[in-house]
């Protein structure tokens, strides 16, 4: 008698964010290849050195509109007050 296959929530959320990571990078592939069709970027030496600078300057940039997003979410969460004014 076959046992039936057993799918776990931690092996399905894994699926799933596979899937979505698989998902995020075809969006980039296809944005690039929109965006910039025909650019090569030339990697020598001078392009690997200044890799971490690039690199830090990418995660400044998200860390600034991270944080923006989270100020324009924490204004948004105070303007929506619902039930505040309600007295029941």
């Amino acid at each position: 008698m076959a046992m039936p296959l057993m799918i776990t929530t931690v092996a399905i959320a894994e699926r799933a964010r596979q899937e979505a990571w698989e998902e995020i990078a075809g969006v980039i592939e296809a944005r690039l290849a929109q965006e910039w069709p025909e650019i090569e970027i030339e990697i020598d030496e001078a392009y690997e050195r200044e890799r971490d600078d690039r690199m830090r300057s990418l995660t400044l940039d998200l860390e600034r509109e991270l944080a923006t997003a989270r100020q324009r979410r924490e204004t948004l969460d105070e303007l929506d007050d619902s039930f505040g004014a309600w007295s029941g």
